[in-house]
């Protein structure tokens, strides 16, 4: 026969569980909101340096917008890639990510320390997109280096 200590027990059990799975759903709304608000403030960022290709880019501004220009592709290519009208404006919309994408690298590398010239590495073939990434996931250096300031993002 449950005790009163046991039905306590139990009452606290299912208390606790539930307060975990609320306390679970308010950090996954947190997460998707602070997420949404990074790939934001990166394509800001981007965009309005569209051709700028001196400074510094912070690893959190390349990635943010590198994981939002290739999803914008990938659904516009799944959205609009039946028809030859599809085809035409997925093309347009690669060649004008082209030139903030290749700032933003060129800006990522100097945050680095290296020169904006080390992009045409990725031109050998497999080897040269290795190292990019790699070259692209590296920590910058702190402080300023010969490029400028650190990036307000990083």
């Amino acid at each position: 026969m449950p005790t009163l200590a046991d039905s306590l027990t139990g009452v606290v059990h299912l208390v606790e569980g539930r307060l975990v799975a609320l306390y679970r759903r308010l950090c996954a709304a947190r997460v998707k909101r602070i997420w949404v608000e990074m790939i934001g403030l990166a394509v800001r960022s981007v965009l309005g340096q569209y051709a700028t290709f001196s400074g510094r880019a912070s690893r959190a501004e390349y990635w943010w917008y590198s994981l939002a220009s290739a999803v914008s592709l990938i659904a516009l290519s799944y959205l609009l890639g039946g028809s030859r009208l599809g085809a035409v404006l997925i093309i347009m919309v690669d060649l004008a990510l082209l030139v903030p994408g290749l700032a933003v690298t060129v800006r990522r590398l100097h945050d680095t320390g290296r020169s904006g010239g080390w992009i045409f590495v990725a031109l050998v073939p497999f080897a040269g997109a290795i190292v990019l990434i790699v070259m692209m996931a590296l920590r910058g250096e702190p402080g300023d280096n010969g490029y400028g300031a650190p990036h307000p993002l990083g």
